[in-house]
């Protein structure tokens, strides 16, 4: 994946296109290639892009469905329906997927800690954001943390034996993450 909001590492979390994205839907992660077809059902490829644009400039406010009806002009009901039709799922399960996926890059970049990660990214709380997070990506924003963080530089022999049991755990937290991430509406496939 490239930069710009995929994660590139090791561990990927499913994920939103990034911000303006500028390509085709169909190539736009989640989004089936129907909705790039002069038959296909869904939203035209402009209006969703727009949509999509939209949920990521404001992953961390507060917006109705209403709001995102606006951005491409139709009915919430007409455009949430539409919206489904073209990537696979609601409106809000997309967001919930965005938010994730800006939270793996956050955190693989160690730049917040899940506390203000959560807070960032217009979770209700810290206890919300990782039930979402796990549910997602089948692991603890945490143990994403943990097994993103860069090794430790380890001296003796007994910090050697807990960092290896540590990793041991986190590969596995890892693993599930990793096999989640691929199975995810977001990606392609």
């Amino acid at each position: 994946m490239a930069d710009g909001g995929h994660v590139t590492d090791a561990i990927a979390c499913p994920g939103a296109p990034a911000p303006g994205h500028a390509l085709p839907p169909a190539s736009l992660p989640g989004v089936p290639a129907s909705a790039a077809t002069p038959h296909g059902r869904g939203l035209p490829p402009r209006a969703l892009q727009r949509a999509l644009a939209y949920i990521d400039a404001h992953l961390g406010d507060t917006f109705t469905l209403d709001d995102l009806a606006r951005t491409v002009a139709i009915s919430r009901f007409h455009f949430a329906r539409l919206f489904r039709q073209s990537t696979g799922f609601s409106p809000m399960a997309y967001l919930l997927h965005a938010r994730v996926e800006r939270a793996c890059t956050l955190l693989r970049r160690q730049r917040v800690g899940i506390a203000d990660a959560a807070a960032l990214l217009g979770f209700f709380d810290q206890s919300h954001f990782t039930r979402t997070f796990r549910r997602i990506t089948g692991t603890t924003p945490r143990a994403y943390a943990v097994a993103m963080a860069p090794a430790p530089n380890v001296r003796n022999s007994r910090q050697r034996v807990a960092v290896s049991t540590q990793q041991t755990h986190t590969a596995d937290a890892a693993e599930r993450a990793r096999q989640v991430a691929t199975q995810s509406p977001l990606t392609n496939g």
